[in-house]
């Protein structure tokens, strides 16, 4: 008989492991379980862990989105801890309704921030306004004033730049940029008209006056035009003309109008009137081609407007005419492009700058009283004469005008190298010898066969002081 075996001590208890040092913030915490004991005194008892702490935020409730068409699968169970407890907590699919993440225990309970980026600390900064193009500005200023100085050209091309300009950085001003685009662009198609339309018109009828078309009667004298006629009224209260056909007898003609560039008061009587002297002086020849035709008591005279008019009319408008000193006169004096031919005009524009310069010699009747004026009107006259001969040699003359012409541009020659001569004459009487030299080579026999060859005036009928004081009885200019 064997004997009976020892009996074995019973196992001590297994301590429970320690618990989570982290403390885990719970609304009603549950103490941890009290140790299973043995279950029976050969066994070694089972340990046992406390359950895990109810979440702060209360159950979950299902989601109808959490069901997942792999849930049918068998799913392989994760290892388990010794006594059957899951090694990781199951994971659960958010939803509608799922809380959110507890806090971070490690910041005092707080909810923490994203970490901000570079340059925007703590969250998303507002972005700078980038403003209003320059360019489209410019655009729009130049678009407004494109009338001057050919301003529309920057207006269009600072437009397109400031299009694209703001396409890429945001910048405001796409309005004002196609604003200025579109009245540069206006500016651009009404100038091109209008130089079109001068250069036309000129062309038809270059430097010529318009004829008269207006019908007769009374009216103001600022309101005349060139090449019309007109007589007296006799009214005492303003400047009142009727208008006449020139192949009646008339008081005046008029061969010019312009305006008078003053200020918004009224400048003065002398201004005006200076004004009025130069313009007036000048324009006449253009009417009048050929002085000779003009007789010797025909007179410049002009209406212009006084202080009362300058105000009432807001105007500045001046109108140039003929008097004849005798009284009333039949016909015109016109002689200008419409009725003349070309060869004739290529004369006249070639001779007239010349003899108004002739003409205008200094105050000083004696060269010894201003040695000093008579050298300088004598550098002008040369450079008079230098003009009408390439203004001569220019143009393609017929085969009974060339050789007088061409007589007459040798005059000319000669005449230049005794104007040259007194320009630098050093004492008075030279000064006066040589412009004595140079009125016998001003024209004389060459300038009338050159005219009669063209069928122009040869006989000067304005007996005016062409010829200068010291030459005597020198022949008439050309």
């Amino acid at each position: 008989m064997l004997p009976d075996p020892e009996p074995t001590p019973p196992a001590e208890p297994s301590p429970a492991p320690p618990a989570d040092p982290t403390p885990v913030p719970s609304a009603d915490p549950t103490p941890p379980a009290d140790p299973t004991p043995p279950a029976a005194d050969w066994a070694a008892p089972t340990p046992s862990f406390p359950d895990p702490a109810p979440s702060p935020f209360g159950t979950t409730p299902p989601s109808p989105y959490d069901a997942s068409p792999y849930d049918a699968y068998p799913q392989a169970s994760a290892p388990a801890y010794p006594g059957g407890a899951p090694a990781y907590p199951p994971y659960q699919v958010g939803g509608p309704g799922t809380p959110p993440p507890p806090l971070n225990p490690w910041a005092g309970g707080q909810p923490q921030p994203y970490p901000g980026y570079p340059g925007y600390p703590g969250g998303w900064q507002q972005p700078l306004d980038p403003g209003w193009n320059g360019y489209a500005i410019t655009s729009f200023v130049m678009g407004v004033f494109g009338f001057a100085c050919l301003l529309f050209l920057g207006g269009i091309g600072f437009g397109i730049a400031a299009l694209g300009a703001i396409k890429r950085t945001g910048q405001r001003g796409k309005g004002l940029a196609v604003a200025g685009i579109v009245l540069s662009s206006i500016w651009a198609v009404l100038i091109a008209i209008g130089v079109g339309a001068a250069i036309v018109e000129d062309s038809r009828n270059p430097d010529a006056f318009p004829p008269s078309t207006r019908s007769a009667g009374p009216q103001s004298a600022f309101d005349l035009d060139s090449g019309e006629c007109f007589d007296r009224t006799g009214s005492t209260t303003g400047v009142s003309v009727r208008i006449v056909p020139c192949s009646q007898r008339h008081y005046g003609e008029v061969y010019w109008t312009f305006t008078l560039n003053g200020t918004a008061d009224y400048p003065g009587d002398n201004w005006v009137t200076s004004g009025a002297d130069l313009e007036c002086d000048r324009k006449q020849d253009d009417y009048a081609m050929d002085s000779w035709a003009i007789p010797s008591t025909v007179s410049v005279h002009y209406f212009y407007p006084d202080e009362r008019n300058w105000k009432r009319t807001g105007g500045n408008r001046a109108v140039c005419f003929f008097v004849d000193d005798n009284g009333p006169t039949t016909g015109s004096l016109r002689n200008d492009r419409l009725n003349l031919n070309a060869e004739q005009v290529g004369y006249l524009s070639a001779v007239n700058p010349f003899n108004r310069v002739w003409a205008n010699g200094p105050d000083e009747e004696e060269v010894a009283d201003d040695p000093d004026g008579y050298r300088r009107w004598a550098d002008n006259v040369s450079d008079a004469v230098t003009i009408e001969i390439a203004k001569l040699e220019g143009v393609s003359w017929s085969s009974s005008a060339k050789q007088p012409v061409a007589d007459l541009i040798a005059e000319c020659r000669e005449m230049k190298k005794h104007l040259e001569a007194a320009r630098t004459a050093k004492d008075a009487a030279a000064i006066e010898n040589e412009l004595v030299e140079a009125s016998r080579h001003v024209g004389g026999a060459k300038a009338k066969a050159a005219r009669a060859a063209l069928g122009l005036a040869t006989t000067d009928l304005y007996d005016s002081e062409t010829a200068h004081p010291t030459t005597g009885e020198a022949p008439k200019p050309a």
